[in-house]
C-alpha cells in the first residue's frame, strides 16, 4: 500500500497545512479583541450563534485540527488497522486499502478546511465584523459526511464482487 506521493498528494498536504495554519490565524489577533468580548461556542442548524464562550475558545480549533491532522495521517499509513463494512479478504484487501485512504484523505482535507472555517468565522464574529455566516460550518460539517458515507457504500458494492 505504500507508493511514491504525486503532485496531487503533495499539493492535497499543502492545502491541508495552509487550513491548519488558517485556524492559527486569528490568535494572531487575539489581543485585538475587546475587553470582555464572547466568541460564538455552537451554532444552531439555521447557522445563528446559540452559546457564547470565552475567547479562549478561538484555542480549540487549531488544537483539534493539529490532532486531526497527526491521526488521520497515520490512519492513511496503516489502512489495515481500520474497520471495514465487508470482509477484507485476499481478494478484495488491495481495493479496500485503496478506497479506506482516499476516505481518510478526503477526510482529512475537508475537516481542516473546516476546523480554519470555524475559526475564522468565530474571530470575525467576536469582532462584530462577520455577517451570519454560521450556515457555512454546517454545510461544511455536512460535507465531511460525505465522502465517509461514499466510501463505504464503495465498499461495500466492490467488497461482495471480489469475495
Amino acid at each position: 500500500m505504500k507508493g511514491k506521493w504525486g503532485y496531487g498528494d503533495w499539493l492535497r498536504e499543502c492545502f491541508c497545512i495552509l487550513c491548519l495554519l488558517w485556524s492559527l490565524y486569528p490568535l494572531l489577533f487575539i489581543g485585538e479583541l475587546p475587553e470582555g468580548a464572547s466568541v460564538p461556542k455552537h451554532y444552531n442548524f439555521r447557522g445563528e450563534v446559540d452559546s457564547w464562550g470565552s475567547i479562549r475558545w478561538l484555542y480549540l480549533p487549531p488544537i483539534l485540527s493539529f490532532v486531526l491532522y497527526i491521526v488521520l495521517s497515520v490512519l492513511e499509513r496503516m489502512p489495515k488497522i481500520l474497520n471495514y463494512p465487508v470482509k477484507v479478504t485476499e481478494n478484495n484487501r488491495e481495493m479496500l486499502y485503496m478506497m479506506a485512504v482516499k476516505m481518510l484523505r478526503a477526510e482529512k482535507v475537508l475537516c481542516m478546511f473546516t476546523m480554519g472555517l470555524v475559526n475564522h468565522v468565530s474571530y470575525s464574529a467576536a469582532t462584530g465584523s462577520g455577517g451570519s455566516c454560521g450556515w457555512m460550518i454546517g454545510v461544511s460539517v455536512c460535507a465531511i459526511i460525505a465522502p465517509a458515507l461514499y466510501y463505504t457504500f464503495k465498499m461495500i458494492t466492490n467488497g461482495k464482487r471480489y469475495e
